[in-house]
């Protein structure tokens, strides 16, 4: 009977099994297939079917009949020949070192390489790190049994075991016979030369002096050879080798190999097939002691021509003994498990393609169940197929199980390499609405999960043709691509969309109403709030600053201070920013004030200053008080309404009348020699922007009376007038002469100008001049007193001039000079006029007495009996609440309600008896009052608490007209815009509400309700709300429970 000897295939597509096997007969044959029996040492029998003979090697076996003591496949007598023990296993006796190369041999921790199996504790360090080194399928298809060496990504990973200098790597006691016996596969990925399989050196040589072993194999010629000291000595071409295949390798020193001349040599077995026996000439290395001698496995350190191997080894193993010929078979079939069979029928249950024993013994699956992991992939597949693992459903554990990703054409084995799942598109970030400049670039941007996305654009529901990705660029936006863009995104498994849209911004923010008056009047302790109007378009930013100063962390529209106090009364500002630029609001001057000290000096830093203080004080927009003074040389001064002095500037000789401002914050004085200037306010310092040097005779003012005070007024279009003592009217503009109008006598007054821009002013012979705005005469003639007029003339909204002269009488023309009446006080008139817009006028005379007349008729409404104390050319002021105030020339200021009793009054504060100057009361919204003095031989500014703001609803209620001198008619705001009023709920408790008006000053509101906002009824206890001056007022109200109620004001 003959017998075949079948071997296991492996199941590797990369690695497929081609080793060599012995017959009989000593030839060799291919396997391609395998029945999976017992391990080795399993004694002969039969199986239960008699048709299996176990054998527990795998090969031919000579000698059946003598006794195996060791039970290692070979006769005691066999082996007493073959110099062997009888009671050691072969595979086992003097096996100095041995690496099996399989997952389970190597160690990571703390140390890093192979163990040995044969228990001399000879491990070997492997040359990579633990990560990259890689396990494969062996010979037998057994996964993760063989080492994978170097390859195109890894040229160097290598075994090595090295002995030290105190310890040799191997007894002294060895003999001169050894025996190398491994398993390599060659890989054709890289063809390169000489590739080390292993070599022996020695430590105490150097490279160049090498003195070991190589044992190489020629990846280009598929040849071997060895070499000592680096040099080639033996070749041997007769039995060459295949890639991607395994071989065997036996080299056996001593023992019963010879060579041609019968010398003991090196025998070369390849696959179990003697290829020859090489003479040992320059061996010695194998025939000495290895004391001090280095194993490296699959590279060279000491030979440069040489490569790392590109390959598999497996089961590396090293002999203090050369095998006979009886045991060839014994170690090129070690560890196989084979089966000498009659009539090969393998045993596979579940038809997996897998024989129940290899399914028990091998892969551990389950012999009965031909889908163990129930992947939908047989366990005969995943072995031999896909070298996947039978035992999980899920081999490279991306989620995805085997048969998923052989369906879907993905690595099973690669968890890097998996399906990809459709799953419906989900918008996660949306385009942002964009707000650009025109002709800019905009950019829309979407965001979103899923995968296998479309994309689509819109504008205004049409498609956008090539917009079809996640990016939507719009190049120079401008007003045709101006609206709405839509975003669609869509794969098989859904869709989903967004809007966004595009806006052009074409104009820095606009403040449309900033706080104002009333609204910017604080009592101590009170919460202030500023809330500006703004229209912008697109983001945009805030930032608040007080006088100029920027206050952090105030970036919001409204800015809010909690119980104010003093400290916060100042010049505040708001800067709104979009992207197109940025607008800084117009200045809202915050007052802090307090009502119980009405009637009394207000304490401040106005300092003493050289000179006196004639003129009337201007106030700037952001509250800045502007004021002159005469002496040697003049002087015009800025200060905070604190009186906090910002900057003084000088001129050559004393400044006449009063500044006056136009609405660039320009100021205009005129000096005693005769000439006019306009000054730049700079914050803390001052600059002269022009000046207009009058020529002639008669222009140089010095020495003539204090209370000729000419002052300039300013026309809408910012055309300075003025009279001078040469007897001319002069226009000025930006420093040159408009033109000139020449008067009968001397001016000595201030001109003053209508709403129709008619310019007035009497001159020093009684005549009042009526001047168009381009210089030349409104009337034939002026009207003519008979005395000389120094009083400027108050105008009312219709037109109507009043003044009086020191021809005793004061007058009242219209526009066309017809008089409407006169008024004889039978004294001389100083001071000028102030209008109110109830159709009051009022004058201090030189009698005596301060009057209230009817503008329409001229009739008295009521006298102030002022005795021997008068106001001469010092005007007053009228308050919004009906008040009055004026200076007398007893040194006192003076506050009469609207029908001429007196309120309080009280002595100006300053050194000497002649306190009271020329200078005329300029009130602010917080009611303050700023009136210039003389102390001593300086002059200081006076600051009283007033009741009430300056009356703005007035044509005429001071000197200037308006707080800013310019001596135009004052045009009133309605209630309707300006003091609108508001409610506020400030308080609530269980039972009431409290509410604040902000309204007109001293205004009455009735408080109304209605559930509806038709139908309307009066709140009882709110009946009468009367404002207080600075439009405020608080009142309670029981809590309304009847459904939603509104609440509405209603002004009397």
């Amino acid at each position: 009977m003959a017998f075949l000897l079948i071997h296991q295939e492996v199941k590797s597509e990369d690695y497929l099994n081609s080793a060599h096997v012995i017959d009989n007969a000593g030839g060799s044959a291919q396997s391609s297939s395998f029945i999976n029996t017992s391990a080795i040492g399993q004694p002969f029998g039969f199986d239960a079917n008699n048709s299996n003979i176990f054998v527990n090697y795998g090969g031919f076996l000579p000698g059946l009949n003598n006794v195996d003591s060791d039970k290692d496949g070979l006769s005691d007598a066999d082996e007493v020949d073959s110099d062997t023990n009888p009671n050691i296993h072969a595979l086992k006796d003097r096996l100095l070192l041995h690496y099996t190369f399989d997952a389970d041999s190597y160690g990571t921790s703390p140390f890093w390489g192979v163990e040995d199996a044969s228990e001399n504790s000879r491990r070997g360090s492997i040359r990579d790190l633990p990560e990259n080194v890689q396990f494969v399928p062996n010979r037998f298809g057994i996964s993760k049994s063989a080492m994978k060496f170097s390859d195109s990504n890894n040229l160097k990973r290598e075994v090595i075991y090295s002995s030290d200098s105190g310890k040799p790597s191997f007894p002294e006691t060895i003999n001169r016979n050894q025996t190398v016996s491994f398993w390599f596969y060659l890989s054709d990925q890289d063809i390169v030369g000489n590739q080390v399989l292993f070599e022996f050196w020695d430590l105490e040589s150097s490279v160049d002096k090498f003195k070991g072993f190589e044992f190489l194999v020629n990846s280009e010629t598929k040849a071997f050879h060895w070499a000592t000291s680096g040099e080639q000595r033996y070749r041997s071409d007769s039995t060459p080798i295949k890639s991607k295949t395994w071989h065997h390798v036996l080299l056996i020193l001593g023992g019963e190999w010879h060579d041609l001349t019968n010398e003991k040599g090196i025998a070369f077995l390849l696959d179990g097939k003697l290829t020859g026996v090489f003479p040992n000439t320059e061996l010695e290395l194998l025939n000495v002691n290895f004391n001090n001698k280095n194993l490296r496995i699959g590279a060279s350190d000491s030979d440069p021509n040489s490569k790392p191997f590109h390959g598999l080894i497996d089961d590396f193993r090293f002999y203090d003994r050369s095998i006979g010929r009886t045991e060839i078979d014994l170690f090129v079939n070690v560890d196989n498990p084979t089966t000498i069979v009659t009539k090969p029928k393998p045993i596979d249950t579940d038809s997996d393609g897998l024989t129940d024993i290899a399914e028990v013994d091998v892969h551990k699956t389950n012999p009965t169940l031909a889908d163990t992991d129930g992947d939908g992939l047989s366990d005969g597949d995943e072995v031999n197929k896909y070298n996947t693992d039978p035992l999980t459903a899920d081999s490279d554990g991306d989620n995805f199980n085997d048969n998923e990703e052989l369906v879907a054409g993905t690595d099973p084995n690669d968890n890097n390499n998996y399906p990809i799942k459709i799953e419906p598109p989900v918008i996660t970030a949306s385009p942002k609405s964009i707000y650009v400049k025109t002709k800019s670039e905009a950019v829309f941007e979407v965001q979103s999960t899923g995968n296998f996305i479309s994309y689509q654009w819109f504008f205004n529901k049409t498609p956008l043709t090539g917009a079809n990705s996640n990016v939507l660029l719009i190049q120079k936006t401008s007003k045709e691509k101006e609206g709405t863009y839509t975003v669609e995104i869509w794969n098989d498994a859904g869709k989903d969309s967004r809007d966004a849209t595009l806006t052009l911004v074409e104009e820095p923010p606009v403040f449309t109403s900033i706080p104002d008056r009333f609204d910017l009047v604080y009592e101590k302790d009170e919460t202030l709030i500023l809330s500006p109007k703004v229209k912008s378009v697109g983001p945009t930013t805030f930032q608040w600053y007080k006088e100029g100063n920027q206050l952090e962390g105030k970036i919001n529209l409204s800015l809010l201070i909690e119980s104010v106090d003093y400290d916060d009364a100042d010049n505040y500002k708001l800067v709104a920013t979009n992207i197109f630029g940025t607008t800084t609001s117009e200045n809202m001057r915050v007052s802090v004030v307090d009502e119980t000290k009405i009637g009394q000096h207000v304490n401040n830093k106005f300092p003493k200053i050289q000179g006196l203080i004639d003129s009337s004080p201007a106030v700037g927009k952001d509250g800045s008080i502007y004021y002159a003074t005469i002496g040697e040389s003049g002087y015009l001064y800025r200060h905070k309404s604190n009186g906090d002095r910002k900057w003084g500037i000088s001129f050559n000789s004393a400044l006449r009348g009063s500044p006056a401002i136009d609405d660039n914050e320009v100021i205009y004085v005129l000096e005693d020699t005769g000439a006019l200037h306009a000054i730049e306010n700079q914050g803390s310092t001052a600059k002269k922007l022009w000046r207009y040097k009058l020529k002639g005779d008669e222009i140089d003012a010095e020495g003539e009376y204090r209370e000729f005070g000419n002052s300039p007024a300013i026309t809408l279009d910012g055309t300075i007038i003025f009279g001078w003592f040469d007897k001319n009217v002069y226009a000025v503009k930006n420093g040159d002469l408009v033109w000139k109008f020449p008067t009968e006598g001397r001016i000595l007054a201030s001109p003053s100008i209508a709403l129709d821009g008619t310019i007035y002013i009497g001159d020093e012979e009684g005549n009042l001049y009526a001047i168009k705005s381009d210089g030349t005469a409104a009337w034939p003639k002026p009207f003519s007193t008979g005395e000389q007029i120094i009083t400027r003339p108050a105008i009312d909204s219709q037109g109507n001039i009043y003044f009086g002269s020191f021809s005793d009488k004061f007058y009242a023309i219209d526009s066309d000079r017809v008089p409407i009446w006169t008024f004889d006080t039978k004294q001389d008139i100083w001071s000028s006029a102030v209008i109110r817009a109830d159709g009051t006028v009022y004058f201090g005379a030189d009698n005596g007495y301060f009057y209230a007349l009817s503008t329409e008729t001229g009739e008295v409404k009521w006298t102030y009996r002022i005795k021997e104390n008068w106001q001469r050319s010092s005007t007053a002021a009228l308050g919004l609440d009906g008040s009055i105030y004026f200076t007398l020339w007893d040194d006192s200021f003076y506050s009469i309600n609207r029908i001429g009793k007196k309120l309080w009054s009280i002595k100006l504060k300053g050194d000497g008896d002649d306190i009271a100057t020329f200078s005329s009361p300029s009130l602010l919204d917080d009611g303050k009052i700023y009136v210039g003095i003389q102390d001593g031989d300086n002059g200081r500014i006076n600051i009283i608490q007033g009741g009430s703001p300056i009356d703005t609803n007035s044509p005429w209620p001071s000197f200037g007209g308006d707080m800013q001198n310019t001596g135009r008619v004052v045009v009133s705001t309605s209630n309707s815009d300006s003091f609108r009023p508001k409610l506020r709920l400030i308080n609530t408790d269980t039972e009431s509400v409290t509410i604040q008006i902000t309204g007109d000053a001293f205004e009455n509101y009735k408080l109304q309700s209605s559930n509806n906002m038709e139908n309307w009824k009066v709140v009882p206890n709110a009946k009468n709300i009367q404002t207080n001056f600075r439009g405020k007022a608080n009142f309670k109200t029981p809590i309304i429970i009847d459904g939603t109620t509104f609440l509405r004001l209603i002004s009397e």
